[in-house]
């Protein structure tokens, strides 16, 4: 991890992802460097889930582009360097054992 962060930064160019003819985010442009933290803030419907979800590979942007250290999101480079905690589940019977392990494998790493 320690080359990922000195490689790069985060880059969002006119990012969105349209849902039923609605862009949700707007256009997000920013440019953010290795290690400098950033939050969300809008109103449920923004778009702040759906931004995540497609830093986190989980969602192809429609328009736009993205490079998380100069790869793109679900780039076998990212493995074991980006993480995401979700705010809810879709099962609500998960432990934080078994969300941890359903998002790690997600991201490619091996259940142990």
């Amino acid at each position: 991890m320690a080359s990922l962060m000195k490689a790069s930064r985060t880059e969002c160019r006119q990012l969105s992802h349209v849902y039923s003819g609605k862009p949700a985010p707007g256009e997000v442009n920013v440019e953010l460097a290795a290690g400098e933290p950033i939050g969300l803030v809008g109103p449920n419907g923004a778009g702040k889930t759906t931004l995540l979800n497609i830093l986190s590979g989980f969602l192809l942007p429609t328009h736009g582009a993205v490079k998380l250290f100069g790869y793109p999101p679900g780039a076998p480079e990212l493995i074991g360097s980006l993480g995401t905690s979700a705010g809810r589940t879709k099962d609500p019977g998960f432990t934080i054992g078994e969300q941890l392990v359903f998002y790690g494998c997600l991201q490619g790493m091996a259940k142990p």
